[in-house]
Protein backbone atom coordinates (compact mmCIF):
# COMPACT_ATOMS: atom_id res chain seq x y z
CA UNK A 1 0.00 0.00 0.00
CA UNK A 2 3.29 2.49 0.23
CA UNK A 3 1.19 3.78 3.87
CA UNK A 4 2.92 6.19 5.83
CA UNK A 5 1.95 7.37 9.09
CA UNK A 6 1.63 10.61 10.20
CA UNK A 7 -0.10 10.35 13.47
CA UNK A 8 1.69 10.72 16.93
CA UNK A 9 0.38 9.53 20.41
CA UNK A 10 -1.38 11.84 22.14
CA UNK A 11 -2.41 13.41 19.01
CA UNK A 12 -5.35 15.96 19.10
CA UNK A 13 -7.08 18.00 16.35
CA UNK A 14 -5.11 21.34 16.87
CA UNK A 15 -1.96 19.22 16.45
CA UNK A 16 -2.95 17.94 13.14
CA UNK A 17 -3.74 21.46 12.28
CA UNK A 18 -0.69 22.90 13.44
CA UNK A 19 1.63 20.28 11.26
CA UNK A 20 -1.10 20.82 8.28
CA UNK A 21 -0.38 24.59 8.13
CA UNK A 22 3.28 24.26 8.85
CA UNK A 23 4.58 21.83 6.25
CA UNK A 24 4.06 18.26 7.49
CA UNK A 25 2.47 17.27 4.38
CA UNK A 26 3.68 19.08 2.03
CA UNK A 27 5.21 17.03 -1.08
CA UNK A 28 3.36 13.96 -0.52
CA UNK A 29 0.90 12.85 -2.68
CA UNK A 30 -2.02 10.83 -1.26
CA UNK A 31 -4.71 8.83 -2.71
CA UNK A 32 -6.15 7.56 0.46
CA UNK A 33 -6.30 9.19 4.05
CA UNK A 34 -6.90 7.16 6.94
CA UNK A 35 -7.97 9.59 9.70
CA UNK A 36 -9.31 9.04 13.33
CA UNK A 37 -8.94 11.68 15.76
CA UNK A 38 -10.61 12.93 18.45
CA UNK A 39 -10.41 10.87 21.71
CA UNK A 40 -7.31 12.55 23.05
CA UNK A 41 -9.15 16.05 23.05
CA UNK A 42 -12.01 14.39 24.58
CA UNK A 43 -9.67 12.39 26.99
CA UNK A 44 -7.13 15.43 28.00
CA UNK A 45 -10.15 17.94 28.30
CA UNK A 46 -13.20 18.07 30.77
CA UNK A 47 -16.37 19.06 28.83
CA UNK A 48 -16.27 22.76 30.07
CA UNK A 49 -12.78 23.31 28.07
CA UNK A 50 -13.76 21.41 25.03
CA UNK A 51 -17.15 19.89 24.40
CA UNK A 52 -18.14 17.43 22.33
CA UNK A 53 -19.27 19.82 19.14
CA UNK A 54 -16.04 21.55 19.65
CA UNK A 55 -14.14 18.25 19.03
CA UNK A 56 -16.40 17.27 16.45
CA UNK A 57 -15.65 20.93 14.65
CA UNK A 58 -12.05 20.21 15.13
CA UNK A 59 -12.49 16.66 13.39
CA UNK A 60 -14.58 19.02 10.65
CA UNK A 61 -11.80 21.18 10.04
CA UNK A 62 -9.00 18.14 9.99
CA UNK A 63 -10.79 16.61 6.84
CA UNK A 64 -11.66 19.72 5.15
CA UNK A 65 -7.79 20.81 5.14
CA UNK A 66 -6.71 17.61 4.11
CA UNK A 67 -9.35 17.68 1.20
CA UNK A 68 -7.81 20.93 0.36
CA UNK A 69 -4.09 19.88 0.52
CA UNK A 70 -5.13 15.91 -0.96
CA UNK A 71 -8.06 17.04 -3.68
CA UNK A 72 -7.79 14.05 -5.67
CA UNK A 73 -7.67 12.01 -2.05
CA UNK A 74 -10.10 9.80 -0.76
CA UNK A 75 -10.37 10.37 3.10
CA UNK A 76 -11.32 7.06 4.73
CA UNK A 77 -12.86 8.66 8.45
CA UNK A 78 -13.36 6.57 11.52
CA UNK A 79 -15.03 7.00 14.23
CA UNK A 80 -13.48 7.03 17.21
CA UNK A 81 -13.25 4.14 18.93
CA UNK A 82 -15.25 2.93 22.22
CA UNK A 83 -13.46 4.26 25.27
CA UNK A 84 -14.10 2.68 28.90
CA UNK A 85 -16.21 -0.71 29.65
CA UNK A 86 -19.98 0.27 29.72
CA UNK A 87 -22.11 2.33 27.16
CA UNK A 88 -22.58 4.56 30.02
CA UNK A 89 -19.15 5.32 30.70
CA UNK A 90 -18.85 9.35 30.58
CA UNK A 91 -15.48 9.36 27.92
CA UNK A 92 -17.74 6.80 25.63
CA UNK A 93 -20.80 8.99 25.77
CA UNK A 94 -18.95 11.99 24.91
CA UNK A 95 -17.11 9.97 21.94
CA UNK A 96 -20.09 8.74 20.56
CA UNK A 97 -21.67 12.46 20.65
CA UNK A 98 -18.66 13.20 18.71
CA UNK A 99 -18.91 10.26 16.54
CA UNK A 100 -22.95 11.35 16.02
CA UNK A 101 -22.10 14.35 14.65
CA UNK A 102 -18.88 13.62 12.57
CA UNK A 103 -20.73 10.65 10.37
CA UNK A 104 -22.23 13.44 8.74
CA UNK A 105 -19.19 14.97 7.03
CA UNK A 106 -19.24 11.52 4.78
CA UNK A 107 -20.34 11.43 1.69
CA UNK A 108 -19.84 8.80 -0.22
CA UNK A 109 -17.47 9.89 -2.62
CA UNK A 110 -14.23 12.14 -1.03
CA UNK A 111 -15.26 11.13 2.38
CA UNK A 112 -16.51 7.58 3.42
CA UNK A 113 -17.44 6.64 7.04
CA UNK A 114 -15.52 3.50 8.28
CA UNK A 115 -17.64 2.45 10.99
CA UNK A 116 -16.41 -0.96 13.03
CA UNK A 117 -17.17 0.05 16.54
CA UNK A 118 -19.63 -2.54 17.32
CA UNK A 119 -17.35 -5.51 16.02
CA UNK A 120 -15.01 -4.29 18.81
CA UNK A 121 -17.98 -4.71 21.71
CA UNK A 122 -20.15 -7.57 23.07
CA UNK A 123 -23.74 -7.52 22.24
CA UNK A 124 -24.50 -5.29 25.05
CA UNK A 125 -22.04 -2.48 24.26
CA UNK A 126 -19.33 -3.47 26.68
CA UNK A 127 -15.57 -2.73 25.50
CA UNK A 128 -13.88 -5.85 27.44
CA UNK A 129 -10.62 -6.22 28.15
CA UNK A 130 -9.73 -8.90 25.91
CA UNK A 131 -10.34 -6.58 23.22
CA UNK A 132 -8.35 -3.39 24.51
CA UNK A 133 -6.72 -3.76 28.23
CA UNK A 134 -6.20 -0.66 28.74
CA UNK A 135 -10.14 0.12 27.80
CA UNK A 136 -8.79 2.35 24.89
CA UNK A 137 -6.44 1.33 22.41
CA UNK A 138 -7.54 -1.87 20.54
CA UNK A 139 -5.31 -5.30 20.91
CA UNK A 140 -4.47 -7.90 18.42
CA UNK A 141 -8.01 -9.02 18.30
CA UNK A 142 -9.11 -5.16 17.57
CA UNK A 143 -6.36 -4.51 14.74
CA UNK A 144 -7.48 -7.40 12.64
CA UNK A 145 -10.89 -6.43 12.70
CA UNK A 146 -9.62 -3.33 11.95
CA UNK A 147 -7.78 -4.25 9.16
CA UNK A 148 -10.28 -6.49 7.74
CA UNK A 149 -12.66 -3.96 8.02
CA UNK A 150 -10.36 -1.31 6.51
CA UNK A 151 -9.49 -2.85 2.97
CA UNK A 152 -12.06 -2.50 1.26
CA UNK A 153 -12.04 1.24 1.43
CA UNK A 154 -8.57 1.26 0.56
CA UNK A 155 -9.12 -0.91 -2.16
CA UNK A 156 -11.48 1.52 -3.32
CA UNK A 157 -9.41 4.70 -2.40
CA UNK A 158 -6.59 2.72 -4.55
CA UNK A 159 -9.03 2.34 -8.20
CA UNK A 160 -8.65 -1.55 -7.37
CA UNK A 161 -12.60 -1.44 -7.18
CA UNK A 162 -15.24 0.28 -8.52
CA UNK A 163 -18.11 0.72 -6.27
CA UNK A 164 -17.32 2.73 -2.54
CA UNK A 165 -18.20 0.18 -0.04
CA UNK A 166 -20.14 0.85 3.23
CA UNK A 167 -19.93 0.27 7.06
CA UNK A 168 -21.67 -2.93 7.58
CA UNK A 169 -21.38 -2.91 11.21
CA UNK A 170 -24.81 -1.86 13.25
CA UNK A 171 -24.76 1.14 15.69
CA UNK A 172 -22.59 0.65 18.35
CA UNK A 173 -24.65 0.95 21.61
CA UNK A 174 -24.68 4.14 22.60
CA UNK A 175 -26.29 5.88 25.76
CA UNK A 176 -26.51 9.11 24.37
CA UNK A 177 -27.53 11.92 27.21
CA UNK A 178 -30.92 14.10 26.08
CA UNK A 179 -29.06 17.16 27.44
CA UNK A 180 -26.17 18.51 26.04
CA UNK A 181 -22.52 17.95 26.88
CA UNK A 182 -21.21 20.71 28.28
CA UNK A 183 -23.49 22.26 31.01
CA UNK A 184 -26.62 19.68 31.07
CA UNK A 185 -28.98 22.22 28.67
CA UNK A 186 -30.29 21.17 25.97
CA UNK A 187 -28.46 22.13 22.97
CA UNK A 188 -30.57 21.57 19.83
CA UNK A 189 -29.92 20.10 16.70
CA UNK A 190 -26.58 21.16 14.99
CA UNK A 191 -27.18 22.39 11.58
CA UNK A 192 -23.00 23.22 10.81
CA UNK A 193 -22.94 19.99 8.90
Amino acid sequence: YKAIDLGFSGDRTEHVLYRIANGEFDGYKAKAIVLMIGTNNTGHRDVVSESALDTALGVKQVVEELQAQFADATVILHPIFPRGAATNDPMRVRNDLVNSVIRKLADGKGVLWCDFNSRLLTADGSLEKSMASDLLHPGEAGYEIWAEELKPFLDYALGRTEKAPRSKAKPAPTALPQNGPRTGRPEGKMHWL
